[in-house]
Formats: C-alpha cells, structure tokens, sequence
C-alpha cells in the first residue's frame, strides 16, 4: 500500500522519469515472483524463483543515488520528499517481506505441506 500511495501520488517531473522504469520492473518482477512462489507451494516444492526481484532492486538504487546525487528532492515539498524517500522505504520492506516468504515457502516445501503435518 505504501508504494502504491507513493508512487501513484503527484510527483516531480524529473523524479518520475528516473523512478518510473524501476518501479515498471519492480511491480513485474514481484507479479513473477508471487506467481512462481505459488506454483511452488501448491506443487510443495522449494520456491527460489527471484523473477528479476534482485535486478529491479538495483534498478530502484541506481534511481535513488541518482536523485540524491542530482539533488532533486531538495527544492521539493516535504510531502513530496518523504513519499519518494518512502517508496524507497517500502521497496527495502519489500525485498525483505518476499525473501521471508522464499523461506518459508521453502520450509513447508521440506515439511511435505501442510496437509502432511496435519495443520
């Protein structure tokens, strides 16, 4: 909801151009991320598909260095700056959620699924 909000919310032209391209990759790489994760549990098999998450994860850091290292956000709003520092926020929270999941898709991969362990 956090990258929703902040990447669909007014924003600086010459911060969209630089955030849009890796947002595009991060929201596609994810959707093959989830559909690949969810094959692989209701085959109960270990799910390692990235789906290009990595990639587009530095795609979105290259955008970030770039507006820091133009200074784009300085001559902004605050409320414009903090949902572009947000969304960087969220894409980190991101990665982290989609790896947890990894994990544990992989453990009830290992357990044989739930309907083996009888939960």
């Amino acid at each position: 909801m956090i990258i929703a909000r902040a990447a669909f919310a007014p924003m600086a032209e010459a911060c969209r151009k630089l955030l849009k391209p890796p947002l595009a990759e991060i929201i596609a790489a994810t959707g093959r991320f989830l559909r690949a994760t969810g094959e692989a549990l209701a085959a109960a098999r270990a799910a390692n598909a990235d789906g290009g998450v990595r990639r587009a994860r530095r795609l979105d850091g290259a955008a970030m260095a770039e507006l820091r290292r133009l200074q784009l956000t300085q001559a902004l709003p605050g409320e414009e700056a903090g949902r572009i520092f947000a969304l960087g926020f969220a894409f980190d929270q991101l990665r982290g959620d989609l790896h947890d999941l990894t994990s544990r898709a992989g453990g009830l991969a290992e357990g044989g699924g739930p309907e083996e362990r009888g939960t």
